[in-house]
């Protein structure tokens, strides 16, 4: 609050004429009342309001409405007699659209968004925090100008000239490696390119069959970390391969990986490839390069594995239907394949193999069928890394089923797709697989 005596007058000037809208406010009889307005002239100082009475001063106000900045001076001039004494700082700069809001005690600026530009005293070239926007954080800088009431707004760039020196970086490859702990990371280098996946991530990815359900597979768009946790993958848009093509770059394309061929019902793995040239998709037969697929040139630097396939005796892919979209993902088949029909399987285990893909350990699911003349007469499933046991109706491990058919259940394979049955009786036994689960 500004007080005047009766005849004291506010004073004031700017660079250009009739360009800085004043407004002046205060206390009429206890009532907030406007008191003065106009424009400010280039004669500095010239009068804006003189006290009739003793009156309060609650705020004064500065508009720049020209299209440059232009500066502008505020002073007291007691009895309009003495020599006026300044109340902001010399020839404080308005920059376009900007406005001061002084009441006495605090100087603000806005800028022509109505942000605030400046309300305390710094040493010319200091940088502040990031500013607010509307109680957002925004990349850009406030730097103290060379009026030490006004801030200048910069951007990343400009902030980094001004200090110079005297910060250090990290490049994009710095930040990925984790290696620079006394570099600093700016504000544009904190974005999704720079931050790295989780180990193990995946997502999207999802698979379907194409037009040519036998030999085309479609992958959605996704991300994920390769398997060697050296680069994050990402796809985008989704793309289409063909299994029954040597592998070329882009969507509709052959997918099969050079030198390779389809298996005959056996196992086709899925990988995501990452190089120079960008992001793509392969197929490798298992039985010829099992989980070290040789990758095309141009995208030889990260890989990982997405999903596995098995292939019919045509060397045409089984159809079935993914579910899931994280770690754990699951394969059902359109028709369940009968791969156990054993009439005489003795008493003994016996190891099966099933129509699942071989060279990594899933979750088979199957029903069953065991031809017992009782329907007590247990018979047991159980995974080739567990101890084998024979199933009992009245001890662990008890029964994976007893007289006649079952399902469905699961057991986990061995990286040969293979399990472990045990009949207590030597009855006819069946198993069909219906699908399998895989973590990927």
């Amino acid at each position: 609050m500004i007080c005047l005596d009766n005849t004291d007058t506010l004073e004031g000037g700017a660079s250009v004429a009739n360009v800085v809208d004043y407004t002046v406010h205060g206390l009429v009889g206890g009532v907030f009342t406007k008191i003065a307005q106009g424009q400010l002239s280039d004669t500095n100082p010239s009068v804006l309001y003189t006290a009739g009475a003793a009156i309060s001063i609650v705020s004064i106000t500065f508009v720049n409405t020209h299209s440059a900045a232009v500066t502008v001076d505020l002073y007291l001039d007691p009895a309009n007699a003495g020599t006026p004494r300044r109340m902001i700082p010399k020839a404080m700069t308005l920059g376009i659209g900007y406005s001061m809001h002084f009441d006495g005690q605090r100087c603000s600026v806005l800028d022509s968004s109505g942000n605030i530009s400046g309300t305390t005293t710094l040493a010319a070239g200091v940088v502040t925090p990031a500013m607010l926007e509307n109680g957002t954080a925004v990349s850009d800088f406030l730097v103290a100008g060379a009026d030490p009431y006004v801030f200048v707004r910069k951007t990343l760039a400009e902030t980094q000239a001004l200090i110079g020196a005297g910060v250090t970086y990290a490049s994009a490859a710095e930040i990925l490696a984790g290696t620079e702990a006394a570099k600093a990371i700016a504000p544009d280098q904190l974005k999704a390119a720079n931050i790295r996946l989780p180990m193990g991530h995946l997502s999207g990815l999802t698979v379907a069959h194409a037009a040519d359900t036998d030999h085309d597979i479609t992958v959605a768009a996704g991300k994920a970390r390769g398997d060697a946790d050296t680069y994050d993958i990402v796809l985008a848009p989704a793309l289409t391969k063909q299994i029954d093509a040597t592998w070329a770059a882009g969507t509709n394309q052959g997918g099969m990986a050079t030198g390779e061929s389809i298996p005959a019902s056996g196992t086709l793995h899925l990988w995501l490839i990452y190089g120079a040239s960008g992001v793509d998709l392969m197929f490798n037969n298992h039985a010829t390069t099992a989980l070290n697929p040789t990758l095309p040139a141009g995208y030889n630097l990260g890989k990982r594995r997405i999903w596995s396939f098995r292939t019919d005796s045509s060397s045409n892919i089984i159809n079935g239907d993914q579910w899931g979209t994280g770690l754990l993902r699951t394969w059902m088949y359109d028709t369940p394949i009968l791969d156990v029909n054993n009439g005489a399987p003795g008493m003994a285990a016996v190891t099966a193999a099933l129509s699942v893909p071989s060279g990594i350990i899933v979750k088979a699911f199957v029903n069953t069928y065991y031809a017992a003349s009782t329907s007590t007469t247990p018979m047991y499933i159980s995974s080739l890394n567990n101890a084998d046991v024979a199933g009992s109706i009245t001890a662990a491990p008890l029964v994976s089923s007893t007289q006649k058919g079952e399902g469905p259940k699961f057991v986990f394979t061995n990286t040969a797709a293979q399990i472990r049955y045990r009949v207590n009786v030597d009855e006819s036994f069946k198993i069909a697989t219906l699908g399998w689960e895989d973590s990927i």
